[in-house]
């Protein structure tokens, strides 16, 4: 049940969760579809669900290849796609298992693609199958490569469709969604908690207070901030990183038939510059991954004081940058030069040139970096006094989504009782 107090006062009887990205609004709808609460509020800043990594990626459905057999983000992958998928076909949301592939750009590489391809097995990934040159070139003919991965049982959708039908799901089964509502402060009660709220359209103004018996922070990029204003030690810092896009023009859209992406580097959570074909047809290259100077700030220009120097003035980001600072300024110079961008492109697309790719919307990764200057490479929860905050969710969350809320839920009812 919710209802509104004095004093723009909102009650909700049930947890609220902040963020409305997929991950916040699966859980959401996980909590109210097997009843198992009678009412959820989702609060989020955003004029609408999935303003941030949900709605700024390439829209892959990923199978669980790449990830440690021993952790969540393989299980949960594996899991987490079909009940993506089973979603889709209940709601007639678009959605295609084309398949991709995974490419050995040199000769050199091909131990390291075996290795994937074992990891792959280990797994239980379904429809792989390791391809040499000419099979690699039947599939992908705009492709080059000395030996690939086939991963029938990868594919896209479009995530942001997938949030708008959770959000209708979630009003019509008795949520409460509250959009550009931002969270500035979080007190813990006696039976619940108390969030002040400060309305986004309304600067200096127009605050209210939510009390709810449980906080569940789904807030990505501000996951490390709430669980601070919280009380918790979220045991990281969320440091963002800008992945840029480059649509490929109409007269070259053939030369990828499906999804090519590179062998990743193993040292980061990142796949590297890949080509996706996207749901509504067009076909985009990136991203690759470079220090934003804004945890929120799209254009390689916008700079937010604050975030930079939360960034700066943390020990795990300047352990990091002090390690892999020459990949860091590869990072930087493909972003700032579209020749080095299109050169790393052609290593998968050779005949794909530097004026047939143009730049669209980038986005933003929430990568959680431990005291250490360790990138943390697993999903990452923890809890405490009635609340649960979700610091780490990196790829393949968006996948994952279902099981990662259904996860969430089992966290909550545990820690309640």
């Amino acid at each position: 049940m919710h209802k509104t107090g004095s004093n723009n006062e909102i009650v909700v009887d049930g947890p609220v969760i902040v963020g409305a990205g997929i991950v916040g609004l699966a859980t959401a709808w996980h909590l109210l579809d097997n009843k198992l609460c009678d009412h959820v509020a989702v609060v989020d800043k955003a004029a609408g669900p999935a303003a941030h990594q949900t709605g700024h990626n390439s829209g892959v459905i990923h199978s669980g290849i790449y990830y440690r057999p021993d952790s969540k983000r393989a299980s949960w992958c594996r899991d987490g796609k079909n009940r993506l998928v089973a979603f889709c076909r209940k709601h007639n949301l678009p959605f295609e298992m084309c398949g991709k592939v995974i490419v050995a750009t040199r000769k050199s590489q091909t131990d390291q693609l075996h290795k994937l391809y074992e990891r792959g097995k280990e797994n239980k990934i379904e429809d792989i199958e390791l391809l040499d040159a000419r099979r690699l070139r039947s599939l992908e003919p705009g492709c080059s490569g000395a030996a690939a991965i086939r991963v029938g049982s990868a594919g896209i959708t479009d995530f942001s469709l997938i949030c708008q039908k959770l959000a209708e799901l979630i009003r019509q089964n008795g949520g409460s969604i509250y959009l550009e509502k931002e969270v500035s402060d979080v007190a813990v009660q006696h039976d619940g908690l108390r969030l002040k709220l400060r309305s986004v359209n309304h600067p200096g103004g127009g605050e209210s207070d939510l009390n709810a018996r449980f906080l569940i922070n789904c807030a990505g990029l501000q996951s490390d901030r709430i669980a601070l204003m919280a009380g918790q030690d979220p045991g990281a810092r969320i440091i963002p990183f800008r992945g840029e896009y480059y649509k490929i023009k109409s007269g070259k859209q053939h030369l990828v038939r499906n999804l090519i992406y590179p062998l990743p580097d193993e040292r980061f959570p990142f796949l590297g510059v890949h080509c996706t074909r996207m749901i509504n047809g067009e076909a985009e290259c990136g991203p690759n991954a470079v220090f934003s100077l804004s945890r929120e700030g799209y254009s390689r220009w916008d700079v937010n004081k604050k975030d930079l120097k939360d960034a700066l003035t943390y020990n795990g980001f300047r352990k990091l940058a002090q390690k892999y600072w020459k990949t860091g300024l590869k990072e930087v110079q493909r972003s700032f030069s579209k020749r080095a961008f299109t050169r790393a492109v052609q290593e998968l697309v050779p005949d794909l040139k530097k004026d047939d790719l143009v730049m669209t919307t980038p986005g933003i990764r929430a990568t959680a970096i431990d005291p250490g200057g360790r990138i943390i490479d697993d999903f990452h929860m923890i809890t405490g006094n009635r609340q649960l905050h979700v610091i780490n969710a990196p790829s393949p969350a968006a996948t994952a989504a279902f099981r990662i809320g259904e996860e969430i839920a089992k966290k909550m009812i545990s820690s309640a009782s």
